[in-house]
């Protein structure tokens, strides 16, 4: 039996959060990791089914999700608690894609000024897929 709950990226009305999603999703695509074309997503989304399929899972099924992260919804501490880890441990990525140590550093915290807005929403698409083998 396998079972995996994944996501292939976060949409806000945060420019500065979404350009830290594109620079990772972008480094993660130049470093030959998921599978998007063009760095926009990780691209999983689209193949899981697929790639589970072909290599000998059987009763594939792929359930959708959405989190909402907005101002004032109950996901959103976890949200912000994320962007706080992110900011330590993805900053190197957005070095790779030619930002400085202080840009990398200033586009997190109009991210974090950005997601205390009461005027914030952000949702992420996940999904769970579940199959076994044959």
């Amino acid at each position: 039996m396998f079972r995996l709950v994944s996501s292939d990226s976060i949409l806000s009305n945060s420019a500065s959060l979404q350009k830290i999603s594109d620079y990772i999703n972008t480094s993660l695509q130049q470093a030959g990791y998921g599978f998007s074309s063009d760095g926009r997503t990780l691209g999983i989304t689209p193949v899981i089914e697929h790639l589970l399929r072909k290599v000998g899972f059987v009763e594939v099924h792929l359930v959708p999700y959405m989190l909402n992260f907005s101002a004032g919804s109950p996901n959103w501490h976890m949200l912000y608690r994320n962007l706080e880890i992110m900011s330590q441990h993805f900053a190197p990525m957005l070095q790779y894609q030619g930002l400085t140590t202080e840009e990398s550093e200033a586009l997190y915290r109009q991210a974090h000024i950005d997601i205390r807005s009461e005027d914030f929403c952000a949702v992420e698409y996940l999904y769970a897929v579940y199959g076994k083998k044959k």
